[in-house]
């Protein structure tokens, strides 16, 4: 319940994610969880989120660069705050 977008993939995936500390593992169900978001931008090794990517290959820079750090669910809510703060 406190990442709720988790609900629109099934249980194996939601596992798989949740079973991994690579924050890449959520790559492949971006466009599931988000309308028109292929992929999430990283840098410095994958250790900070600077954009993301839509299906079409837009990509946009965040204003505030994000640490996915701690559970997956909470750095997706700040994902998804950034998101609607940066557009």
């Amino acid at each position: 319940m406190s990442f709720p977008r988790f609900y629109f993939i099934s249980n194996d995936d939601l596992l798989q994610i949740l079973g991994s500390s690579d924050p890449l593992t959520i790559q492949p169900f971006l466009l599931s969880l988000f309308d028109g978001c292929k992929r999430l931008l990283f840098a410095n090794n994958n250790k900070v989120i600077v954009g993301m990517e839509s299906d079409e290959g837009e990509a946009y820079q965040f204003e505030t660069q994000l640490k996915p750090e701690g559970k997956i669910e909470e750095w997706m809510k700040k994902v998804d705050e950034e998101m609607k703060e940066t557009l």
